[in-house]
């Protein structure tokens, strides 16, 4: 790498620095120029690291510039929503870096390494279950980031990837897992979109809904799947019964541990979980590394020094990301603003007697387009817009929320060019087509099926 790209690479890693700063300044300090310096340092981020990013996060962006650009000029009346939703952007881009700071530790630790090999390493007919709640639970520290280690430790137990075979019966049960827990994460993206969205929404009563709904999910994932009939070699199994369930349970512990502290930075600070986890992420992140170095024997002073070095290191590896969920949620948004404009969708928006139907309608419209690689962030923001502050989202926010973030996780599961998808279809050596719309086709249908259900007694319960 050239001295010109070395600099280059610290101003965009530093810009992030200063987008998170900014964030936090305008959410906890109220300082409103913060907002405008945080809308600066993501744009000025974008066009430094423009060549570093893959052809779809390029595409987006352009499609994002055309869509304010659209909405400035054919609907002046609407620029400070549009202004609005940039600094909305700017926001998610950060909760994405923060997420990739939270990967320096959980790629270095041993223990999540400890955690993963107990967890495939089970036996054939216990594995998918496993995979399915550990990913699940892993996931809210790692997000996507667990499925590369499941895949890893999946080839390291002899596992294979060939239909009939433990290893992709295993690597679908992590994947699974890990999307149904974007439906109550408050680290998740879709979880921040529709808490920020949703009028009447009270975001800590929404995620314990929101996890009861994941569980019975999860459970119905894993009651339908039937096991694969192998057996492991005697000393394949020797090993696994070596392996100790501790580090999992310490991982589970510190997904808790996390959760908790979120909830109460967003009580006591009156900011929302974005926000809130934006704090969080980095000291819990230098906590991680510094715990790990005192059981390795290496001084805390050595360990923050490495340790900084290396978050630092990392902050613009969430690039693709973090441009391809902000220029989403701008097209997103415009698109709201002209649909909005329709005559005659005032009287749909505020009908109370469509209101089931079209939260059905929603929930299929999602996975549904996201099938056919139309992104699922640009649809959950649209319909978070258009019915968040109707009469919909203000006398059924719960239902709403459900249904969006259920859709979400259904959609990350069929998309073709979502991460989860990409990562997984990589790690197996297939297309990502065929990881969604073949292997996950069976499963996506029936967890539609049931969030049907749930969908509509949330509704009917009146919540």
């Amino acid at each position: 790498m050239s001295s010109l790209a070395r600099s280059l690479s610290a101003v965009s890693k530093s810009l992030i620095l200063c987008l998170a700063v900014a964030v936090l300044l305008a959410s906890i300090g109220g300082l409103k120029g913060a907002s405008d310096v945080a809308v600066a340092a993501l744009g000025l981020f974008v066009v430094l690291e423009w060549r570093n990013l893959p052809r779809l996060a390029r595409l987006f962006s352009v499609g994002a510039v055309v869509a304010v650009a659209a909405v400035l000029l054919l609907k002046p009346d609407a620029a400070a929503q549009m202004i609005a939703a940039m600094r909305q952007s700017t926001t998610f881009a950060c909760l994405l870096a923060m997420l990739g700071v939270l990967r320096y530790p959980a790629r270095r630790s041993r223990l999540v390494a400890k955690a993963a090999a107990w967890l495939v390493t089970r036996k054939p007919r216990h594995a998918y279950t496993a995979l399915s709640v550990g990913g699940h639970f892993l996931s809210l520290l790692f997000n996507v980031g667990i499925l590369p280690l499941i895949g890893d430790m999946i080839r390291k137990a002899g596992g294979r990837f060939e239909e009939g075979q433990p290893g992709r019966e295993m690597m679908l049960g992590g994947m699974r897992g890990m999307s149904l827990m974007t439906i109550w994460s408050p680290m998740g993206l879709g979880f921040a979109i529709v808490t920020t969205s949703t009028a009447g929404l009270d975001p800590v009563k929404f995620l314990f809904v929101a996890f009861a709904a994941a569980m019975a999910l999860l459970a119905i994932n894993c009651l339908t799947t039937e096991p694969v009939d192998a057996e492991r070699p005697e000393e394949e199994t020797a090993e696994a019964q070596a392996l100790s369930v501790m580090p999992l349970l310490q991982i589970t512990a510190a997904c808790a541990l996390l959760m908790v502290m979120t909830i109460v930075l967003h009580t006591i600070l009156n900011v929302s979980f974005v926000v809130a986890t934006i704090l969080i992420l980095p000291v819990f992140s230098v906590a991680w590394l510094l715990l790990e170095g005192e059981e390795n024997h290496v001084s805390a002073s050595q360990t923050l020094r490495t340790g900084l070095r290396g978050i630092f290191a990392t902050l613009s590896d969430m690039r693709t990301e973090a441009t391809f969920f902000a220029a989403a949620t701008l097209i997103g948004a415009a698109l709201t603003l002209f649909i909005s404009a329709i005559p005659g969708w005032d009287s749909i928006a505020e009908s109370r007697d469509l209101g089931l139907p079209i939260l059905i309608f929603c929930l299929l419209a999602i996975p549904v387009t996201a099938a056919v690689a139309i992104p699922h962030t640009i649809v959950v923001v649209l319909v978070a817009q258009l019915f968040g502050h109707s009469p919909l989202g203000a006398t059924h926010p719960m239902a709403l929320a459900l249904t969006l973030t259920i859709g979400w996780a259904l959609a990350i599961a069929v998309s073709p060019i979502s991460a989860t998808t990409l990562i997984t279809a990589a790690q197996a050596g297939v297309k990502s087509h065929i990881v969604g719309l073949v292997w996950n086709r069976r499963y996506v249908l029936i967890q539609t099926s049931v969030a049907l259900l749930i969908v509509s007694a949330t509704y009917v319960a009146g919540i």
